[in-house]
């Protein structure tokens, strides 16, 4: 089966691994979701889903796509396959972040307006369980293991740990104002969290949830992703128009990549 990435621009951003050959990449303004062949650069396809669309989960077997709809109040389910949406799942209100657990078995949605998290089962596209989290939770992900969930949220400047087990929230972590992305490294061990009021991202010991680092990155950092081997994280910083290449091992940025110009809506 091909590999796909998933790219969302708006609020967080995927790294393009070997062999990967499609990305999909969610338009706000257009309402749709891009399906690009990475190896040709090419636009494919473009599925019409809800309205605000922003963030984009590829299950782990690449046969389904879940997108936010930010304004439409859902998640839309692409059959990778065909290209079109199967499903549409009502969740909170202005959710924005999202991610699947390893296992495939479960989305979890951040609503920013509603402070809650919907967690979707995937084989019946339901919702199983809504937990409360912080104010304005932004961006979401799952622990490699599957048994944890971080949230970033927005206006509290905080991080809720949810247990995926029992869909709790077991702690809390203050880390600073205005968290925007999220992204944990592959081991598990780290998680990294942007800070938008001071332009930095914080690295969070995940065995004891104490920030163990503080990286100053460019201006108004919106994304970040972890490359696979764990080696490097990669922030775009729609301010300054580029990407700080942060080394996980001694949590220094090592080079910056200019790129477009970036808009924050």
């Amino acid at each position: 089966m091909k590999q796909l990435i998933v790219l969302n621009l708006a609020l967080s951003l995927a790294i393009t691994f070997a062999g990967a050959q499609t990305a999909y990449i969610s338009n706000k303004n257009d309402n749709n979701v891009m399906v690009v062949n990475t190896s040709e650069n090419m636009v494919t396809a473009t599925i019409p889903v809800g309205i605000k669309p922003s963030g984009v989960a590829v299950s782990p077997d690449g046969s389904k796509v879940f997108v936010t709809n930010s304004e439409s109040g859902d998640v839309r389910v692409i059959n990778t396959a065909g290209n079109i949406v199967t499903a549409t799942i009502d969740v909170g209100d202005w959710p924005t972040g999202i991610a699947v657990s390893p296992d495939g078995s479960k989305v979890f949605v951040a609503n920013s307006d509603s402070d809650d998290v919907s967690v979707i089962n995937t084989a019946d596209n339901t919702v199983a369980a809504t937990i409360d989290v912080g104010d304005w939770p932004i961006s979401v992900v799952v622990s490699p293991d599957g048994l944890k969930g971080y949230v970033a949220n927005y206006i509290s400047s905080n991080i809720s740990v949810i247990n995926t087990a029992d869909n709790t929230v077991t702690t809390t972590i203050d880390v600073g104002s205005k968290l925007r992305g999220i992204a944990i490294s592959p081991d598990g061990s780290k998680v990294f969290v942007i800070n938008y009021d001071t332009e930095e991202v914080l690295v969070i010991n995940a065995s004891d949830n104490m920030v163990i680092a503080t990286i100053s990155i460019g201006s108004k950092p919106q994304g970040i992703a972890v490359c696979p081997d764990g080696s490097k994280v990669f922030v775009t910083n729609s301010g300054s128009d580029n990407i700080s290449v942060i080394n996980a091992t001694d949590n220094t940025v090592t080079t910056t990549i200019d790129v477009g110009v970036g808009r924050l809506e």
